[in-house]
Order: structure tokens, then C-alpha cells, then sequence
């Protein structure tokens, strides 16, 4: 293809102090969310000249989605997003490559990520969230997270053992009914939830939040972002149920177009400092925080935590966790739910994986043992040191 005619469309963004076009158009970036944030991401960065895009999303399109997400029309009201986005994004500029996948973007191979230069993330959810941000730390790729909540919005550049990552600060950034639901809930009763529902003049039985208990929906969290796969395997009057929760609930977050295009743009252009390798300035080492109502865009320090289990450890500095000889395993795994916010651990020691009915003694487990914790919130089992201590009664 000519290189007349390409370079004349970027002829402004040539102009700019600093700008190098061959950054960019070498580039390949990974797009995960093609909602209100990954259609601007997506159409910002294609139309810049990012040589090749892949917009992965697990979506359809619905009709609350079309005064903000541009790339959607009436009549693609029920078809994947992915594979709109791509038909569209390819349409605005022709010298981009772009791929749509139609998927959870936790579900793509790990070589598909080493293939690219930067990740972007545009989820709508937290789990999704750090999982992405483990995969980035583990490739050493930088990430860009953008995220919006009604007139507010953040942006977080991570940059793989140069900047915090996700996790560093999890405790302060993750909303506590999150926090609630990603931590161990095995002590938690059908009758909490009842209670819980019933502070928000929400009226239930208990028998029927039983039920739920039984396909781990446990708390108000769990109502709202239960997976569509686990809410469409309930029985009818259950699932019934569970939509009219949600409805009371309010789940879905509260956006408007204006300030989904603006943090995505104030996210895009991170994405392209960070392309250009410090020509256009130091990419972001901390939270930027737009206010929508007040006309105001703040930065939020963000140190480096050591302790961080995901940019802090590494194999050979695992991260540790105390246990007691006489303990069962379940505990152990209770303690290491609510220390790391992981909702569904398995721990495994060698090849094999620990009974929970086991006495930590009897599986095995020695202090200075190294186990392996397998969870949704992370691309790869976590190395976890375990100092045994002995009862001494």
C-alpha cells in the first residue's frame, strides 16, 4: 500500500513535537471491553494509526448500550460486539489490522498476549480487572486500565515492576462489597443474607436464600454480577427470582457518554506516551481521577506495595502465609481467601491437590513449603510459602 496517502492522514498528529508515527504503526495493542470505554479506546486508537488492534468482548449488543457506545446501531441489537467492532473500526481506518473475538478475554491463550505491546482494559468488573492486570505483571507488558462511574472516571498505567500495579492498593480501590464477595465466605449463613436484603427493604426467605447459598450466590454482590452461565442453570422460579433482585438492586452502573469519551481519550493517550517510550513524556506512575461535575482531573500517588502478591513476590521471594499444624486445610484456605480477596482457591502441593478435610500435618505440608494457590482472579497458579507452626497444646 502507498505510504502517500496513509501518511497524509495522520498529517496533524505529524505536526507534533515529539510525535513519531513508526511508534505507532508498529504497534500492537490488546483492547479488552468494547463497551462505552473499548468503542472510544478502540476508535481512538485505530484512527491515531495503531498498526494492528484485537477488540475481545463477551457481549451482545442491547438498547441501553446505544447513546454511548458509537460503534452500535438499532439494528445490531442482539449481534456480538466483538465482531461489530471490528467491522466498524476497520471501516474508519483501512491501514489498521483489526481482529474482533468474541469471548472472555480470560479465556484466550497466553501466547495471544505475548503478542502484544500494551493491554487495555476496559471491563466493567473486578475480577475480569485482575486478572488482566496478573497477566500483565507476569508478561512484563504494560496495561492501561480505564474505568468510569457515572461523572466520574480513573485511569492507572502499570508498568510491570516500575509502577504499582492493581493489586498494590487493592485494600483502598476495590469497592468493599466487592472486597466482601471476592474474600472466603464459608462462615456465611443464608440467614446474613436475608438480613442484608432485608436493610434494603428487600424481602426474602430463607429457604430460598438457601437455595441460592447452594449455587454460591451468597451475598448482594453475588446477586448483581453472578455469571450469566450460573444464573441461567437455576431453576425457573429461582432465576425469577434473582432478576427481580437485581432490578431492586440497581446493578447496572450509572454512564453517560461524555465522560466514558473523555476518560477513554485521557486513557488512549497513555497508551500512546507509553508507545513512545518517554518522547512524550513519563507515562502516569499513579491514579488519574476525572470529576465530571466538578471540572476536574486530580492525580492520585500510587507507590509500589513490596508485599504486593503480584508485582511484590516472585519465586524466589514468595509471599507467606501462616498456618497451624492441627489446622484443616479448609482453614488454611479460608486464610488465604481473605488475605488475598480469592473467592474460589485450590491449593496444590507438587502435582497434587490438597484435600480440605485434611489436617495440614497429615497432607504433607512442612514450614518453608512452597504451595501453589489456583484462582479466577489470577493467569497463573500464585507461589505462596507456608511457615507450619506447631501446636503446642
Amino acid at each position: 500500500m502507498d505510504a502517500g496517502p496513509a501518511l497524509t492522514r495522520y498529517d496533524r498528529q505529524l505536526r507534533l513535537d515529539g510525535w513519531e508515527q513508526s511508534r505507532l504503526t508498529t504497534a500492537k495493542v490488546l483492547v479488552a471491553g468494547v463497551g462505552a470505554l473499548g468503542c472510544e479506546t478502540a476508535k481512538n486508537l485505530a484512527l491515531m494509526g495503531v498498526g494492528e488492534l484485537l477488540l475481545v468482548d463477551n457481549d451482545n449488543v442491547e438498547l441501553s448500550n446505544l447513546s454511548r457506545q458509537m460503534l452500535y446501531v438499532d439494528e445490531d441489537i442482539g449481534k456480538p460486539k466483538a465482531e461489530l467492532a471490528q467491522q466498524r473500526v476497520s471501516r474508519m481506518n483501512p491501514h489498521v489490522q483489526v481482529v474482533g473475538i468474541q469471548t472472555d478475554v480470560r479465556h484466550l491463550p497466553v501466547d495471544v498476549f505475548s503478542n502484544f505491546d500494551v493491554f487495555v482494559s476496559c471491563v466493567d468488573n473486578w475480577p475480569t480487572r485482575r486478572w488482566i492486570n496478573s497477566m500483565a505483571v507476569e508478561l512484563g507488558k504494560p496495561l492501561v486500565d480505564i474505568a468510569s462511574d457515572g461523572y466520574y472516571g480513573n485511569v492507572q498505567s502499570v508498568l510491570p515492576r516500575k509502577t504499582a500495579c492493581i493489586e498494590c492498593h487493592a485494600e483502598a480501590l476495590i469497592p468493599t462489597e466487592v472486597q466482601a464477595a471476592e474474600c472466603s465466605l464459608r462462615r456465611r449463613k443464608p440467614e446474613n443474607l436475608v438480613s442484608e436484603l432485608r436493610e434494603k427493604d428487600i424481602i426474602v426467605k430463607v429457604e430460598e436464600a438457601a437455595e441460592l447459598f447452594q449455587h454460591n450466590i451468597k451475598t448482594l454482590y453475588d446477586i448483581k454480577y453472578a455469571p450469566q452461565k450460573v444464573v441461567d442453570g437455576l431453576r425457573p422460579e429461582l432465576r425469577s427470582l434473582v432478576h427481580r433482585l437485581r432490578s431492586l438492586l440497581n446493578p447496572k452502573i450509572p454512564a453517560v457518554l461524555s465522560v466514558a469519551a473523555t476518560v477513554a481519550g485521557l486513557g488512549v493517550f497513555e497508551v500512546v506516551r507509553i508507545l513512545h517510550g518517554g518522547a512524550l513524556g513519563k507515562a502516569l506512575s499513579g491514579l488519574l481521577v476525572y470529576d465530571g461535575l466538578n471540572g476536574r482531573v486530580s492525580r492520585v500517588k500510587l507507590g509500589r506495595n513490596p508485599l504486593c502478591h503480584v508485582c511484590g513476590a516472585d519465586s524466589d521471594n514468595p509471599t507467606e502465609i501462616a498456618t497451624d499444624s492441627e489446622e484443616k486445610i479448609v482453614d488454611l484456605i479460608d486464610k488465604i481467601s481473605n488475605k488475598f480477596m480469592f473467592p474460589d482457591v485450590k491449593l496444590q502441593k507438587g502435582t497434587r491437590l490438597l484435600n480440605g478435610d485434611e489436617v495440614v500435618k497429615d497432607a504433607g505440608l512442612s514450614d518453608g513449603d512452597i504451595v501453589y494457590v489456583h484462582t479466577s482472579r489470577r493467569a497463573s497458579p500464585m507461589p505462596l510459602k507456608v511457615r507450619v507452626v506447631e501446636n503446642s497444646g
